[in-house]
């Protein structure tokens, strides 16, 4: 369980009295909620988000966590929420208000989140939200206490209070606040079936990355220059854009993806139809009982498993390589099909924009799932809150994750 006792110091608030609400709603508010107590430093992108300013009909709206450095030569720490303000001349200082300040904060808290967006969405009105997560991730996968480096499992790992957000507690968020038109992650391998699935609910559209996050992230001035451009677009159509942004960048520039620690092959960046989540889960739940049926082909599935396209967090592969893999080598035919239907759904229906570059291109599709090897990740199936407890995890898909991990 996680270590609610862990002492910290009670909060101390030192902002300015708190901003009166927008009289008239604006098309989008754009939260994040940037988690720098784990060794990040969030101001570059602030400055990215200063250089393109919110434009008329944008919100921008940032709580940022500090463990008590930055490369401004300014350290604070606990939190802060700026109003992103535009820097007409683009300097390396955060120019934005500082709208609320707090100490003591713990960004690992899922509550912590839930307050951010209740009072953004108090004080910034708009016709739609987005809520990005910025921090380290990956994927569905839970902690090993104590958190103490950045091999990270969930999300938003705090280094100082130890907690994160689970996989589950993100779903509870979201529905707590009654979703999002938008939910982002700009943190490693959350565009994760298990997760989305989790979230689906309680989502228009979610975008996320397969693979470890360069450290650049997004391009925010490119992001946000395009939304103040046109402010009324769709959901669908912002998260079409941040997909496209992401790829374009990355495309340009692969040094920095090259230059990460360790070196990444290329980068990813996807966006799915939350709604059509339930569909994808079906047929998951369809393809594995057919697996693990008597006389099902097991082991085409095995033989899938070690020859579909990985990426950086144990058992994570790409779905769409995994289904065309198994249809190649099952005997069986209807798990063939079912393999086929999966990778027409995902292609067709569920993913709506997806950027692969460098090695990746022509090859990640959008999505992962969890396809274990045997003693990879068995150790999270459990009463301590492991895939089984997660919504994909109840269904069949759950048992031919257990019996693959064996």
């Amino acid at each position: 369980m996680k270590n609610l006792a862990l002492a910290i110091c009670a909060a101390a608030i030192y902002a300015a009295p708190l901003p009166a609400a927008e009289p008239q709603p604006k098309e989008w508010t754009v939260m994040l909620f940037m988690n720098g107590n784990a060794g990040l430093e969030p101001l570059d992108d602030i400055n990215e988000m200063e250089e393109a300013g919110p434009g008329k009909g944008l919100n921008i709206v940032a709580e940022v966590g500090m463990p008590g450095w930055t490369k401004d030569g300014k350290p604070w720490a606990g939190s802060r929420r700026f109003l992103i303000a535009k820097d007409p001349g683009k300097s390396k200082t955060v120019v934005s208000p500082v709208i609320y300040e707090e100490q003591g904060t713990d960004m690992g808290d899922w509550r912590r989140v839930g307050r951010f967006v209740e009072w953004t969405k108090a004080r910034y009105p708009a016709r739609r939200y987005a809520l990005v997560f910025w921090g380290h991730g990956a994927g569905w996968q839970p902690f090993e206490k104590p958190v103490s480096h950045v091999a990270t499992r969930n999300m938003l790992p705090d280094f100082n209070s130890h907690n994160e957000i689970t996989t589950a507690e993100l779903g509870a968020l979201l529905a707590r606040l009654g979703g999002m038109d938008l939910v982002a992650s700009d943190a490693c391998l959350m565009a994760d079936a298990a997760v989305d699935y989790q979230i689906a609910p309680y989502a228009g559209y979610i975008v996320a990355s397969q693979e470890t996050v360069p450290g650049a992230g997004n391009d925010y001035a490119a992001l946000f220059g395009a939304l103040s451009a046109r402010p009324g677009m769709s959901a669908g159509e912002l998260a079409s854009l941040m997909v496209d942004v992401y790829g374009a960048f990355y495309t340009a520039r692969p040094d920095v993806y090259k230059k990460a620690a360790p070196p990444l092959g290329g980068a990813t960046l996807s966006a799915v139809k939350a709604s059509e989540m339930e569909g994808l889960a079906a047929r998951l739940d369809s393809f594995a009982s057919l697996a693990l049926a008597e006389g099902g082909d097991l082991a085409a599935v095995k033989a899938a498993r070690d020859e579909a396209l990985r990426f950086n967090a144990a058992g994570s592969v790409d779905l769409y390589d995994f289904m065309r893999q198994t249809a190649r080598r099952t005997r069986d035919p209807a798990l063939a099909a079912k393999a086929k239907e999966i990778g027409q759904y995902l292609a067709g229906t569920l993913v709506t924009a997806n950027a692969a570059v460098g090695s990746y291109a022509g090859r990640a599709r959008g999505l992962s799932v969890y396809v274990p090897s045997p003693g990879q990740g068995s150790a999270w199936f459990g009463p301590t809150g492991g895939f089984e407890d997660l919504r994909l995890g109840k269904t069949a898909w759950g048992a031919l994750a257990s019996a693959l991990a064996k």
